[in-house]
């Protein structure tokens, strides 16, 4: 787990990219993230990566619901601090840090910097690099579970407010429902899951699981292994969910459903917030297992690759060691 320091790009692709430690861990009425002028409460933004450049370099977003600024990240050794993250399009940013003060978005990065994840398991924050080896197994062919996607438009992924139901989530939800009392659409920036399901064990068990929706890129299923990096991805991100409590996580969905409904639209899929409370009364006292779902219909037997089986299997045995979360992941 010591850091080591990187002089160039990391070789191995980026999968995913999170707040830093502080921003992580912080969760206030006055946190918050501006685009130029506009204050936008923090769980309602989050980040995401779109692309490496030929040289290395990690194009990525910070976005919420209606704005967006890009950013180029690059380890280089010829620079003063060894790294740099490149302004490259959309609005300055600012973190506003306490009830008096703003942070600069440079600032922000050296004094709390991003974190980001790659395929092979390991991570980094600026030019520092964590070599957490995983020494993880294939992932099964035989534990890819298999459903119909008749009538589901491949290259859609959300629902929506309106529960569009030709979408990969909300196919997941119909595949899902009937395993938890509860189902919440949390899709959008800054989301815990796509879909956030809640189940009463037993006297002293609640089970947590976040499920995880990608579309299939061009609508099709094919051997593209970037269909799953940003979806396991966003699964690796998603641990913080569970070190921080249902507490937590609970007043973070009020709030994003709150928002909805203002507009006429709900979040609630399965159950109500009455349902949502008795949930988090419980967890003061009882267990809170944990579970994550994938769902990517672009992978079938045809199309499974050992890339791809080593990836899944990095992504199952780091949420088996950071959270004991049980894995499944659904494909076509």
């Amino acid at each position: 787990m010591r850091p080591q320091t990187l002089k160039a790009p990391y070789d191995e692709h980026p999968i995913s990219i999170q707040w830093g430690e502080y921003l992580q861990s912080s969760f206030s009425n006055y946190l918050s993230i501006y685009f130029g002028d506009v204050a936008v409460p923090l769980y309602m933004a989050d980040l995401r990566i779109d692309g490496v450049e030929t040289d290395g370099a990690i194009l990525y977003s910070i976005y919420s619901e209606n704005h967006a600024a890009q950013f180029r990240f690059k380890i280089d050794a010829k620079v003063t601090n060894g790294y740099f993250h490149e302004p490259v399009a959309g609005e300055d940013i600012k973190f506003q840090i306490s009830k008096e003060r703003l942070r600069d978005f440079q600032e922000q990065m050296v004094v709390d910097s991003l974190l980001i994840r790659y395929a092979d398991g390991t991570y980094s924050y600026n030019k520092f690099h964590i070599p957490f080896d995983l020494k993880a197994d294939d992932f099964p062919y035989e534990r890819l579970e298999v459903v119909d996607w008749n009538g589901v438009d491949l290259g859609q992924e959300s629902m929506g407010k309106s529960n569009k139901r030709d979408t990969v989530q909300y196919r997941s939800f119909e595949l899902l429902e009937a395993e938890h009392d509860m189902v919440f659409n949390d899709d959008g920036a800054g989301e815990a899951a796509d879909l956030v399901g809640l189940k009463d064990v037993s006297e002293d068990e609640i089970r947590l699981t976040l499920i995880h929706c990608k579309y299939a890129s061009e609508g099709k299923v094919s051997g593209l292994i970037a269909n799953l990096y940003e979806v396991c991805g966003q699964a690796q991100k998603s641990i913080v969910v569970k070190h921080e409590g249902l507490p937590k996580l609970a007043t973070s969905l009020r709030k994003r459903h709150e928002k909805w409904a203002k507009q006429g639209a709900s979040r609630l899929l399965k159950g109500d917030l009455k349902k949502l409370s008795y949930f988090v009364d419980k967890s003061r006292k009882a267990k809170l297992s944990f579970c994550v779902v994938i769902v990517q219909p672009s992978v079938s037997g045809a199309t499974y690759s050992p890339a791809m089986a080593k990836l899944l299997a990095n992504t199952e045995l780091f949420l088996k060691r950071t959270t004991e979360a049980d894995f499944r992941f659904i494909g076509s």
